[in-house]
């Protein structure tokens, strides 16, 4: 069996079920961007979405597995296609995930530059309290 591995972004929280079995899955789907350049040099950007399906016994990650996170993904995949209620016929890439580890955040990049902003601000106080104590203890 070949594997492959992959990053790309959740596109929506992952759920998980328990089948009639007693086996737990995680489904979530994962989206990937290709960019690449046009016949006439224009940047374009191509996604593909990949619906993935991670049979762990009580995982505990499914919580982390939230909408736009960056993830990591090893699966082996396979296509599938299914007829929709218009009648047509539509072309799907599934992954049986064997292994994912978690990239990043999913926290907006303004939440981001608030809480650095913010700490660089906790820094400079806790700074300015160092001098203020450093001058007070002065021998003379």
């Amino acid at each position: 069996m070949k594997t492959i591995s992959f990053i790309g972004r959740l596109t929506k929280d992952a759920t998980a079920n328990t089948l009639e079995s007693g086996k737990s899955v995680i489904n979530f789907t994962v989206a990937m961007n290709f960019p690449y350049k046009d016949k006439e040099g224009n940047k374009q950007q191509k996604v593909t979405y990949y619906e993935c399906a991670y049979w762990k016994q009580e995982s505990k990650i499914q919580p982390y597995l939230t909408k736009g996170m960056q993830v990591s993904i090893d699966a082996w995949l396979y296509a599938d296609a299914y007829i929709n209620k218009e009648g047509e016929a539509i072309g799907v890439i599934r992954a049986t995930v064997t292994g994912i580890q978690l990239l990043g955040n999913n926290t907006p990049v303004t939440e981001t530059k608030k809480k650095g902003k913010d700490k660089k601000e906790t820094k400079s106080v806790a700074s300015e309290k160092k001098q203020a104590t450093a001058e007070d203890d002065l021998p003379f």
